[in-house]
């Protein structure tokens, strides 16, 4: 709490860490791409990890976030047989 110094006011602040981003859509493309549709605030740093089975993870893009829903497509999703996908954020810009 933060009061003036006449301790007329008074007030309270806190920081707010980033909302995640959120994987909201997804789908297969015709000739084997992978689209997936990420919902994130602008500013923040966006990651997309692969996966062949949920413990080891390997950074397949990272990219600024920009304002309303962003589309990545997958251009070799059909490398591997069974693939996962995570999406990270971290503070930026």
């Amino acid at each position: 709490m933060v009061q003036s110094p006449d301790h007329a006011c008074q007030w309270d602040s806190a920081v707010v860490p980033p909302s995640p981003a959120r994987l909201s859509d997804y789908r297969m493309l015709a000739g084997g791409q992978f689209q997936i549709r990420i919902d994130a605030e602008p500013g923040l740093n966006l990651r997309i990890d692969i996966s062949p089975s949920l413990l080891d993870w390997i950074e397949l893009i990272s990219m600024p976030s920009v304002s309303g829903p962003y589309s990545f497509v997958e251009t070799n999703a059909l490398l591997d047989p069974k693939r996962f996908y995570r999406v990270t954020t971290e503070s930026g810009f």
